[in-house]
């Protein structure tokens, strides 16, 4: 019983935070930072746009959060000096 209670926990958890956008672009920012630009397709009541880099590998190597405006909103993500030059996966989805 505990096991069926956690996988419609976590079912309902993937459902709520479903991606409703779509990143428009990519750009390098100051100080070893990523400018990603999301745009929002839908109506939604969230109020924040969370963006995570990720490594080759699958490592989690920036993470940025901003309030979101609007349809379009930029968010800032610090990437360590030594990732800069690898090759990256960006995604973005609202909370």
């Amino acid at each position: 019983m505990r096991f069926f209670i956690f996988i419609f926990i976590m079912i309902s958890g993937m459902l709520s935070t479903g991606w409703s956008g779509t990143i428009v672009d990519i750009k390098s920012g100051k100080f070893n930072s990523l400018i990603v630009r999301y745009r929002v397709d839908n109506e939604s009541t969230n109020t924040k746009v969370q963006c995570s880099v990720k490594s080759e590998s699958g490592d989690l190597i920036g993470l940025g959060v901003a309030k979101r405006e609007d349809k379009l909103t930029s968010v800032m993500v610090g990437i360590p000096e030594n990732s800069l030059n690898s090759s990256i996966d960006v995604a973005c989805e609202e909370k």
